[in-house]
């Protein structure tokens, strides 16, 4: 009867030895996701904004000066009380819209702090 009582302990305490060492890496793998998550909201608001540029014609896209054809956006991630967890930096490009090339292209990078 004692030796099933300490082997179950035995295999309770293996189980929570276990879990306990998997613990710190739920943290990063939930990190991870939730920053994996702000990029994309990111760049699909950059995109979004980008389009918002074109239509209203308050970006030109025919400039030869990158910076004319360039903005930079800045957004903070905030925890529901208010406190800022992150830095979000986001910069939209387009491309130089010239008589070979008609289209343009609006590419958005994203950098988290």
């Amino acid at each position: 009867m004692i030796w099933i009582v300490s082997i179950l302990i035995a295999i309770s305490l293996i189980l929570s030895s276990v879990f306990i060492n998997f613990a710190p890496s739920f943290h990063n793998i939930i990190e991870k996701d939730f920053q994996r998550k702000a990029r994309n909201n990111a760049v699909l608001s950059g995109l979004q904004y980008g389009n918002l540029l074109l239509r209203a014609g308050t970006i030109d896209p025919t400039a030869s000066d990158i910076s004319k054809r360039r903005r930079k956006i800045t957004d903070t991630l905030v925890k529901k009380n208010g406190a800022q967890l992150k830095q979000v930096d986001t910069t939209i490009t387009f491309s130089r819209v010239t008589a070979s090339t008609p289209e343009c292209n609006i590419s958005v990078d994203v950098d988290i702090k």
